[in-house]
């Protein structure tokens, strides 16, 4: 929905809701009329030359599209470089080995890889990488399960993953690729039911394989961890049954459509909200109706291309924009009575959309909305306040006295308006006259304030010891002297300061270990690997500076301090 914004200004001297005190507030009001403008599907320049069975992926800011079968020249073994900023194609170093259709491919790093598929002598299990600096292919080791066509393949961070298809037989088994070992291993069988011509995508940390055939088609999907080598059953897709469909991921959201039901050809597509678990159609593929299409995703946009409607080959190409994706941060503590942590600053980031973003935060004091009440693509319309500085910071600094949901709404330069919330819990820790209620010893006791640091040092907490979430036994809700506001988890060892960053960050750890390997990685929203290091130690400290390469766009990024025993994750903001 689009919004005309009127902003009433007025001069406010108090506190407003637990917001800090600005010279001034700007009242947002929101009046709302129809006119969808996120959402939508728009013609890009079109491939090469006709296409079906192809396979495409994409590295950093550029996508790849390469083989496939051409009506009038048989298999294909060219390769192409498609620009989104200049909306234009490039072509490459041809692909390595034969010339094939029904390949898969996925990218690891800044590398891109294809392998098996159907040649001119059959079925085939090489595999080749393909490097964008030098413009080369070179051969790896063969894929480790049985040569086939109309497999699946995807990459999570550091690996890739080959499953599915067909051999003479339809398969299940799933394979892992290591590509600094050049090696693969075989790892837990997809969950479902054999099948081919399925789709697969990552999100984060995490891959999944739905539709397809086996004898009927299927709509059933799953999900792949590879931390424990499992698959779970999720929510089954919601179009119909279906096989050669095709699909991308995109922050946190995966998309299916297009395809062949057995009946018809298809031209939906759905999201996917892994949060949730959840299906939700949104616009229809503006194309014709294909199935055998391409699909990938650069940034915050998705892409389909080539295909075949009823025997006649595309070469069209289109680009999916869902819109604004908000994130306004994770959930927060502070601690009523205790000066030093009754306030807090909430950071909220957008991507997608049209630069540049506006944004406005509202407080609703009032039960957090259900989420599975909540609709993609739909927006939430309050009365908003603006912080200080207008409409262009992301970042606000609350001092509730109860428990407040806090609403962030983004709109962008187009009109386009999304909302995320964050619920800042309020702990009380008053007592007395000024004093603060500590946890020692197991007995609750009231000090000053000045004497608050000393014991939080010897393993004291804020808060009364009746209550858990003052006490030792919730150690998310509780104030130490280590707590960090980026921390996400339960290890409070781990800081990252700024964060946000706009570009230059740090990294500090104790680690009692100071022997055990240690390895910081982050990645992208889509499971993209974007910088990997062993960190520099002195008796166990690690305290590492990094700087965001000026190519990396702004947005959420995941930090991760992997060592034998376990992996520490935290959130890392990047406002560009």
């Amino acid at each position: 929905m689009k919004k005309i914004v009127i902003l009433l200004i007025s001069a406010i001297g108090n506190s407003f809701d637990g917001i800090k005190p600005f010279a001034l507030y700007s009242i947002l009001l929101s009046i709302v009329f129809q006119g969808f403008a996120q959402d939508t599907w728009t013609a890009k320049a079109d491939f090469f030359s006709i296409r079906n069975y192809a396979v495409g992926f994409s590295i950093g800011d550029k996508g790849y599209i390469g083989t496939g079968i051409n009506p009038d020249e048989g298999f294909k073994k060219d390769f192409w470089e498609y620009n989104p900023t200049t909306d234009s194609w490039t072509q490459k170093a041809d692909f390595g080995g034969l010339a094939r259709d029904n390949a898969v491919g996925f990218f690891i790093n800044n590398k891109g890889y294809i392998g098996l598929g159907n040649t001119t002598f059959g079925s085939t299990n090489d595999f080749w990488e393909y490097d964008p600096l030098s413009n080369n292919w070179v051969q790896k080791a063969n894929f480790g399960g049985s040569s086939r066509t109309y497999a699946v393949g995807f990459s999570i961070g550091t690996k890739g993953y080959i499953g599915t298809g067909w051999d003479g037989l339809l398969k299940k088994d799933f394979w892992e690729y290591d590509p600094s070992s050049d090696s693969w291993e075989q790892k837990a069988d997809f969950g479902g039911i054999e099948r081919f011509f399925a789709v697969g995508f990552s999100i984060g940390s995490k891959g999944y394989i739905g539709t397809g055939w086996n004898n009927i088609y299927k709509k059933d999907f799953w999900e792949y961890d590879p931390s424990t080598n499992s698959w779970i059953q999720k929510a089954d897709f919601e179009g119909t049954a279906r096989y050669s469909a095709s699909g991308f991921s995109i922050n946190t959201n995966g998309y299916i459509g297009i395809g062949y039901d057995g009946t018809d050809l298809k031209n939906d597509f759905w999201e996917y909200d892994q949060s949730s678990n959840s299906w939700e159609k949104i616009a229809d593929f503006a194309g014709t109706l294909r199935s055998n299409a391409v699909g990938f995703s650069i940034g915050t946009k998705g892409y389909i291309g080539t295909g075949s409607l009823n025997g006649q080959y595309k070469k069209d190409f289109w680009e999916y924009d869902a819109g604004i994706f908000v994130n306004a941060g994770p959930d927060k503590t502070v601690y009523y009575g205790y000066p030093p942590s009754e306030c807090v600053t909430l950071t909220g980031f957008a991507t997608g959309g049209t630069e540049p973003y506006h944004y406005y935060w509202d407080s609703e004091s009032v039960k957090k909305e259900d989420n599975s009440s909540k609709t993609k693509h739909s927006h939430h319309h309050h009365n908003h306040h603006s912080n200080g500085n207008g409409v262009s910071n992301p970042s606000i600094t609350v001092c509730p006295t109860k428990t407040t949901t806090y609403i962030l709404t983004v709109v962008d330069a187009k009109g386009n308006s999304e909302t995320d919330d964050v619920t800042v819990t309020v702990i009380d820790v008053r007592c007395d006259k000024n004093k603060v209620k500590v946890c020692h010893a197991n007995k609750t006791i009231c000090i000053s304030s000045a004497a608050v640091q000393a014991h939080l040092a010897h393993g004291d907490y804020l808060g009364n010891c009746a209550n858990k979430k003052d006490c030792k036994d919730d150690k998310n809700n509780r104030l130490s002297v280590n707590i960090d506001p980026s921390v996400t988890d339960n290890e409070n060892s781990l800081v990252l300061f700024p964060n946000p960053t706009t570009g230059s960050f740090t990294v500090e750890m104790n680690n009692e270990n100071a022997e055990e390997n240690v390895l910081i990685q982050i990645e992208d929203t889509n499971g993209r690997l974007i910088y990997s290091k062993t960190p520099i130690r002195t008796d166990g400290q690690i305290k590492e500076t990094i700087e965001f390469n000026s190519a990396i766009s702004g947005g959420m990024y995941f930090l991760k301090v992997i060592t034998r025993e376990k992996t520490i994750t935290r959130k890392l903001i990047f406002n560009k």
